[in-house]
């Protein structure tokens, strides 16, 4: 008899007769701890916000199974993307990726692809600050004093695993891609973006 099934025997509730209460038993702290991975989230309500003027967003239709994400790797890298161009955003958990990470000024279409399970946002903010070192109020990128906010997708555009497009009207400059739902930003969700 195994080391297992002589404990199971000891044990006053399973016996080698119950293998269902036997497998509960033994699975029962991994489905605990798988639980509680997936639950680590921030529970902290997302601040309200108000529409961004200039900018349209599109939703395309949920399908039952979303196509995975490109990995980062497979981005293509390139020149700056032409005024009215597509810049493709990656969100993850918890990171925030550009390509191109530069686009000439004027209308450009920013195509976010969430590859986390977590709900995030992309928010588009026209700045000379270094994209690590925006001021940060209760957990939260404040937004007022960051710099000229020129719009977002809001979270409940992008879901675990979905995708939405929004364009803007960018001037030259630089600017801060950021996911500011609380926590995320201080987790590493931002990066740096330059329109010329």
């Amino acid at each position: 008899m195994s080391l297992t099934a002589t404990a199971l025997n000891k044990s006053p509730n399973l016996t080698l007769e119950s293998p269902m209460k036997s497998a509960l038993f033994l699975l029962a702290p991994v489905l605990l701890l798988t639980f509680l991975a997936a639950c680590g989230a921030d529970p902290t309500p997302t601040p309200t916000r108000t529409a961004t003027r200039g900018a349209t967003a599109t939703v395309p239709a949920a399908s039952p199974s979303p196509s995975p994400s490109p990995s980062p790797t497979a981005m293509p890298t390139g020149s700056p993307a032409a005024g009215g161009a597509t810049v493709m955003v990656e969100l993850g958990d918890f990171f925030v990726r550009a390509n191109p990470a530069t686009a000439k000024a004027g209308q450009v279409a920013f195509q976010a692809t969430n590859s986390g399970a977590l709900p995030h946002e992309l928010v588009v903010i026209k700045t000379d600050t270094d994209p690590a070192s925006l001021p940060v109020s209760a957990g939260a990128v404040y937004e007022a004093a960051a710099g000229q906010k020129i719009g977002e997708i809001p979270e409940s555009q992008l879901p675990g695993k979905g995708q939405a497009q929004a364009s803007f009207a960018l001037t030259t400059g630089k600017y801060v891609l950021i996911c500011n739902i609380p926590g995320h930003y201080q987790a590493g969700m931002y990066t740096g973006f330059q329109a010329q």
